[in-house]
């Protein structure tokens, strides 16, 4: 009865470390997807200033969208 015991506390703790280890693994999983989306944000700003023809001033819009994007991030100057 005693090594019974033993396996159930045994079971028990590795049903614990393995639903520790699903956890994490869910927490990273976010934190990726969250960096994917802002990558593609960023992709998609880059694009637009890498398409803009150069001598002509920036517009509005492209500034604008820029803004929205380090407002959302709270990116600053200074971070960069």
């Amino acid at each position: 009865m005693k090594n019974n015991e033993k396996l159930v506390e045994e079971n028990r703790l590795l049903k614990e470390e393995l639903q520790q280890r699903v956890d994490d693994n869910a927490s990273i999983y976010a934190m990726l997807c969250n960096a994917l989306m802002r990558l593609q944000e960023a992709d998609e700003i880059l694009f637009d200033f890498m398409c803009h023809p150069y001598p002509q001033p920036i517009t509005y819009e492209m500034r604008e969208k820029l803004e929205k994007y380090h407002k959302k991030y709270e990116i600053s100057e200074k971070s960069t």
